[in-house]
This record gives C-alpha cells, sequence and structure tokens, in this order.
C-alpha cells in the first residue's frame, strides 16, 4: 500500500472498511480463491511448462491439454523473466563490481515490476480453480514419532530450540538506493537455524539526516511478501517520518526463501505441527542476528515486533530473549492482531479449520493428548520478558484467525499500561487498515524507542 493510499485509508471510506470487520469476506476470499490459486501457481513454478508434473504436483485429477500447455508456458516466461531480473538486481546490489546509482534504481524497479507480475500470474489459473476442486495447501504433515526425533530433548528445557548460535553468521549489506525518506538497502546472512539451511533476508528503510536511529524489525504474516511486492507498506513506511529505521525481514518459506513447490508461507500450514516449531525457532534466532546487528549500528534502541504471524514470532523471541546474550535482546515489542496460547491456534483459529487442518492431524496419527505434549515449546510466559511499558499491543475486537480472547489474555496477563493498548472493532485482516487511519500505535512505539 502506497501513502497515496493510506491518505485515502484515512478518509470516510477507510473507517468505514475497518469498522466492518471484513474478516469473513476476506478469509473466504483467501480459501476459495488465494490458497487454492498460489497451490496452482507453486506448482507451476516447478513444472517448467510440463502439464503432467504440473497436475502431479498440485495434485490435480485431470487430463493435460494442450490449453494447460499453452498456459503454463507463458507462465514459464514470466518465472524466467522474474529469474533474470533477480539475478541481475543480486549481481549488482551484492558483487563486488560498481553500478552507478541511476543503473541500481532502474534494476530495483525491474525486480519489482518482474516480481509483482509473477505474483499475479496466480489469476491466470482462474478458469481451473472454477473448474474442479483444488487444494488449498499440499500437506505433508509429519508424524509425532518424526517431531519427537526432531525436538524431543528439547521438552524439559524450551529455551534451547530458540537460543541464537555462539558465533553468529555474518551479515553482508547490500548497495543503497535514494528513497523519498531516505535510503533502502538490503541484508542477508545464514539462517542460524540448522533445519533451515538457507539464506535470511531483510530490506532496510534507513530514515534520512538521523545520526544512531531507533530501529523496528517487522515481522510479516502468512502469505505476506512484502519485497516482492514492490513497495513498502504504509503502516511501515510512517515510521520514517518519526526517524525511525525500520527493517522488514522476509520469513522463512516466504519470497527468495520459498521451498521449490510451494507457495509463500505454505510449509507452515502444510507441516503442522512440526512446520510452526521449526518456522518460530528459526525466526527468534534471525530477530537475535538483526538485533545483535542493530546495536552494532547505532546506540538506540531496537524493537522487534510484526503482524499475525510476524507478531506471533516476535513474542516468542521475546519471550526466550532473557537467556541471550545482552546484545541480541530486543529494547521494546510491537504486536498487531496476537494470541496468547500459540498451541491451541489449531483448533480455534478459522483460517486452521478452513483448510482442515484438524483432519490432516488426525489423518497423520495425532490425537489431542499427542498434541498436548508440545505446548511447552511454543508457551508464553506468565511474566512480560520486557518492562510493559514497552510493548505495544494492536487487536481487533471481531478476530477469529488469531481470536481476541486470546490477545487480550496476554494484554491483562502482562498489566501492559493503557496508553499502550489499542483495540479497535475490526477484525483479523481489517485491523492493519486502522494504522492507516489512526497513527497513534505508531507514535506509542516511537516515542518509547526515544525517536523524535
Amino acid at each position: 500500500m502506497s501513502e497515496r493510499q493510506a491518505m485515502r485509508l484515512r478518509g470516510p471510506l477507510g473507517w468505514g472498511i475497518a469498522e466492518l470487520a471484513i474478516d469473513r469476506p476476506v478469509l473466504w476470499s483467501m480459501l476459495q480463491l488465494w490458497l487454492p490459486l498460489s497451490r496452482l501457481w507453486a506448482a507451476a513454478m516447478v513444472a517448467k511448462g510440463d502439464p503432467e508434473a504440473f497436475l502431479a504436483s498440485v495434485p490435480l485429477d485431470a487430463k493435460p491439454s494442450a490449453r494447460l500447455a499453452r498456459k503454463l508456458a507463458a507462465f514459464d516466461a514470466h518465472h524466467k523473466d522474474y529469474e533474470t531480473a533477480a539475478a541481475d538486481w543480486e549481481d549488482a546490489f551484492f558483487a563486488p563490481s560498481l553500478k552507478h546509482a541511476d543503473v541500481l534504481a532502474r534494476l530495483e524497479a525491474r525486480r519489482g515490476s518482474a516480481a509483482r507480475w509473477l505474483t499475479l500470474q496466480r489469476l491466470r489459473f482462474l478458469d481451473i480453480r472454477f473448474g474442479r476442486p483444488v487444494p488449498a495447501v499440499k500437506f505433508e504433515i509429519a508424524t509425532p514419532a518424526v517431531l519427537e526425533a526432531a525436538y524431543g530433548s528439547f521438552k524439559s528445557a524450551p529455551w534451547r530450540i530458540y537460543l541464537p548460535p555462539e558465533l553468529l553468521p555474518e551479515v553482508e549489506v547490500s548497495r543503497r538506493i535514494a528513497t523519498h525518506f531516505g535510503e533502502d538497502y538490503w541484508i542477508r546472512f545464514r539462517s542460524p537455524a540448522g533445519r533451515m539451511g538457507d539464506m535470511a533476508w531483510a530490506r532496510v528503510h534507513e530514515p534520512r539526516g538521523v545520526v544512531n536511529p531507533p530501529t523496528f524489525v517487522f515481522g510479516n504474516g502468512i502469505c505476506v511478501e512484502f519485497d516482492h511486492y514492490g513497495r513498502a507498506t504504509a503502516d511501515v513506511q510512517v515510521m520514517f517520518k518519526y526517524g525511525v529505521r525500520v527493517i522488514e525481514l522476509e520469513s522463512a518459506w516466504h519470497g527468495r526463501r520459498r521451498v521449490p513447490g510451494t507457495y509463500g508461507g505454505e510449509p507452515f500450514m502444510a507441516r503442522a505441527p512440526l512446520g510452526p516449531i521449526d518456522f518460530f525457532a528459526a525466526q527468534a534466532r534471525e530477530f537475535a542476528v538483526i538485533v545483535d546487528w542493530c546495536k552494532r549500528q547505532s546506540k538506540a534502541p531496537v524493537a522487534i515486533g510484526g503482524a499475525s504471524l510476524g507478531a506471533l514470532s516476535a513474542l516468542l523471541a521475546a519471550s526466550y530473549s532473557p537467556h541471550w546474550p545482552s546484545s541480541m535482546r530486543p529494547d521494546a515489542m510491537a504486536l498487531l492482531t496476537v494470541a496468547d496460547q500459540i498451541d491451541t491456534l489449531i483448533a480455534e483459529s478459522s483460517l486452521s479449520a478452513g483448510i482442515g487442518m484438524s483432519e490432516e492431524l488426525e489423518r497423520a496419527g495425532w490425537t489431542a493428548k499427542d498434541l498436548l505434549q508440545w505446548q511447552s515449546l511454543t508457551a508464553v510466559p506468565a511474566d512480560p520478558p520486557l518492562p510493559p511499558e514497552n510493548i505495544v499491543a494492536v487487536l481487533g475486537a471481531r478476530d477469529t484467525i488469531l481470536p481476541y480472547a486470546s490477545g487480550r489474555s496476554l494484554v491483562e496477563r502482562w498489566r501492559l499500561p493503557p496508553e499502550n493498548t489499542f483495540i479497535g472493532g475490526a477484525g483479523h485482516f481489517s485491523t492493519p487498515l486502522g494504522l492507516a487511519m489512526d497513527r497513534r500505535p505508531l507514535k506509542r512505539l516511537a516515542r518509547i524507542l526515544g525517536a523524535r
């Protein structure tokens, strides 16, 4: 969302959308359109123009056709265009050879345009989606024995799965491009989570003319891929005006970190309950690396947070950060739509119910008793890990994705001050729109961070 779009939302139209709590139609669209289209899109990414490979990857009970072959060929052309643009961009921004600022700007614009067009290729498969049932998620549920082998030894000391390594990975910094608010650049490093085995990426928005800026490290929601939408979200943009450096972490299994044959965020749902534990353990460690890097660049405080899945990740990272070296601990936290009992989301979240997660778990041999054994790995402590006055929470009273009652329970249990708690009448998807109209949560965070 651009700043101009955000200004429109600050008018009567925006307030109407936010107060209508658009969760139901958006959730329906997500379950019936976006996720099935994404499943088809992910299959096309690995099919490389082969109709039989595409149908097997969905999976879809249908026969190859000349029309499908033409559709996949066109998709593959967009995919190759993006891959070329991304490779040229990476070579210019990270390779030793110097490029002029105008060249960098053109390469970034080209990469952003190619990424947006590739994302929109989902619409190419609308006729297939409406012609037959398409799964929203391609499940790969691990058995209880597999999860036991991966994390069984951590049950008595769950903080260990979130512990950063003693030797942090080297953080590479890209070249910079000018923006309206300052400069943008990227950082990347080897994920400290061995089970990920990939590179972590983040986009840095640096405010102009600020010495030792405070930082807000922001995690995305599930299926949200900031750096592939071409521009920052409006709620993040406004933080630049307060002199806050904003870092958008590209979460595991999203964007550049997508697993071949999946769409952004799909493994988190498809591999439950192993997938969420892998994800939260990785993102917590990645938060630690970025916080440490920030404190080496600036003397100002660092906050972590995010929306939805990003908020849950920040919540767990902060919860276990007392076990980390001081240089890696966040100073503040901002949670936009969050829940208290993360382990109960499989049963209580309308998104989980919509994709049939409970049924898939049962089919894979999981029982409620089995799942209960693992709740300690994602348990939130009784007391806040940071001073309550340094924690900001934004909740929607009609949220059914991360149920409002669970978020409210966290706010009350941690005794967050009233001036740090913002509760609206909207739902999970409409609550973020509120930040485009009501800047008080962001201003409060900026004040906590000591921004100008």
